[in-house]
């Protein structure tokens, strides 16, 4: 694997954790009107951090591929977040469609 391909992963994976940081900092914010508008702005940041990655990324890599690459990356994240986190049950569904997820990027990038 070349240097150019693992920076972009790296990129879509930090941009990818940032936007679901974003979403969980929100989330808590929406659902505790108590946490103040301290943890909105921060999830705002977060959200502004991992778009800025996100167009980073394009500089590398082809829409489609950085598309897909962010998503898996982010969905993952807030499928931990969401479970370990808020404690939101995923269902069976919901965890082979991280590994279909998972097993397409496989796919997609070793078919180069």
């Amino acid at each position: 694997m070349d240097t150019t391909t693992i920076r972009i992963y790296l990129i879509a994976i930090f941009a990818g954790v940032l936007g679901a940081l974003g979403d969980g900092l929100l989330n808590y914010w929406a659902k505790r009107q108590t946490s103040g508008i301290t943890v909105f702005i921060l999830g705002l940041l977060s959200w502004n951090a991992a778009l800025l990655l996100f167009t980073r990324l394009l500089f590398s890599a082809s829409l489609a591929r950085a598309v897909i690459l962010f998503l898996v990356a982010n969905s993952i994240a807030i499928a931990f977040i969401s479970f370990s986190y808020f404690r939101e049950p995923l269902s069976m569904m919901q965890w082979i469609g991280f590994a279909i997820a998972i097993f397409g990027i496989i796919l997609m990038e070793s078919s180069k």
